[in-house]
């Protein structure tokens, strides 16, 4: 679906920045230019969205990894920087059911760690008494 988006949102900016550099009375090199430059930042622009979506995957795959083990319960780790979300930040140190996510009333939703987009954080697993 991203690789979709990606695509049809490339293809609207290629068009709309050639006909306002043809409007503009731009000439083809000015106009290939417009083009250039599209093409480096939507780039830029994939490399970023694979790399999230790659992290978001590995992410879900130890939580059903984990799961798979018996392990229901984990805690937030976040990465305690200035980068990291206040409602990252209110999560960590917090105990929650893998399968529900944790709850922060900051942002109102039930989250994993490492799955919201560009997160950082990790869970700690808790692996039950006896086991």
């Amino acid at each position: 679906q991203w690789v979709k988006k990606l695509r049809d949102e490339t293809l609207e900016e290629f068009t709309a920045n050639s006909l306002r550099a043809m409007a503009l009375g731009k000439n083809i090199t000015e106009v290939m230019a417009e083009y250039d430059g599209v093409v480096g930042k939507r780039v830029d622009h994939a490399k970023f969205v694979a790399r999230n979506q790659v992290n978001n995957y590995a992410s879900l795959a130890t939580k059903i990894r984990a799961q798979n083990l018996g392990i229901t319960r984990a805690v937030w780790v976040t990465t305690k920087d200035a980068r990291a979300r206040e409602s990252h930040k209110d999560r960590n140190g917090k105990e929650f059911d893998l399968d529900k996510g944790l709850y922060s009333s900051k942002d109102q939703e039930y989250l994993l760690p490492g799955v919201d987009y560009q997160c950082r954080c990790k869970a700690r697993y808790i692996i039950p008494e006896g086991d």
